[in-house]
């Protein structure tokens, strides 16, 4: 990511019914994108590479030597994860739900105080939501859901996918283009500016980002409402329903209080 200047500007965001949206008084229009400008994303203590957030604020990343860290809420403190290992990428769906890429490239699950590996497919990305449900893409772009003890193969295919819960998935591809489940299938939902990560939440609203850093918000991913361009780059991000957490290229860490 792009180092983060001083004053950041970022979304003002307000959570109504279920629904994030963000306050149109303070959009200006440019290039045919609403830009957002407000100092509102925080600087955290730490440095990871990695990053992703629970609707119960239990925060999980990997810093650059792989190490693994949690943080029980924004305010809280990163702790070392007891018996941690390495993993190169993690994902939290709460309290003692994580799972993981390990050096290995195998899929890893926090399994009572410990890791054990999901047999059955060599992974770059895996991701949980809050209620369990985990996904994962292999280095062919295949994706598959975990069901019971085996991998099942979905359709489509994917670089990254983010999970929030079994109701709210969604990814991107080679081409870029950002896709939701919904019903069985892929639903495009972007295809220009290209994206390379994405993060949905628990009420579909969604940030995306490209391989510049550039963050694009949503508030309802399946709307017909225009992506919008906010201000601070990013190279991994996670979201919950209340919190954006992200880091940078420095490997700086930030959060966004949706609600603020």
């Amino acid at each position: 990511m792009r180092a983060v200047s001083a004053i950041l500007v970022a979304a003002v965001c307000i959570q109504t019914a279920g629904a994030v949206s963000m306050n149109s008084r303070l959009f200006k229009e440019h290039a045919q994108t609403e830009i957002v400008t407000d100092p509102n994303w925080v600087k955290m203590s730490g440095k990871l590479s990695t990053i992703d957030i629970a609707d119960d604020q239990t925060i999980i990343g990997t810093n650059p030597d792989n190490d693994i860290f949690v943080r029980t809420g924004i305010d809280g403190t990163w702790a070392l994860l007891p018996m941690g290992g390495k993993l190169k990428q993690v994902s939290t769906g709460g309290k003692d739900k994580y799972v993981g890429i390990g050096m290995d490239d195998r899929v890893w699950s926090w399994v009572k105080g410990n890791w054990a590996p999901l047999p059955g497919i060599s992974a770059v990305w895996a991701s949980i939501g809050d209620d369990g449900t985990i996904w994962a893409v292999s280095k062919d772009d295949s994706v598959f859901r975990r069901s019971g003890d085996k991998w099942q193969q979905m359709p489509g295919e994917c670089r990254q996918v983010y999970v929030s819960n079994a109701k709210s998935i969604a990814c991107v591809n080679a081409a870029g283009q950002a896709w939701f489940f919904e019903d069985g299938k892929w639903i495009l939902v972007s295809s220009s500016p290209a994206f390379t990560r994405i993060a949905v939440g628990p009420f579909r609203s969604a940030i995306a980002l490209t391989a510049a850093g550039e963050c694009y918000w949503k508030p309802q991913i399946r709307s017909a409402d225009k992506w919008q361009k906010i201000y601070g780059n990013k190279s991994n991000v996670g979201i919950s329903k209340d919190y954006l957490v992200g880091a940078n290229s420095n490997y700086d860490i930030w959060s966004l209080d949706l609600n603020a």
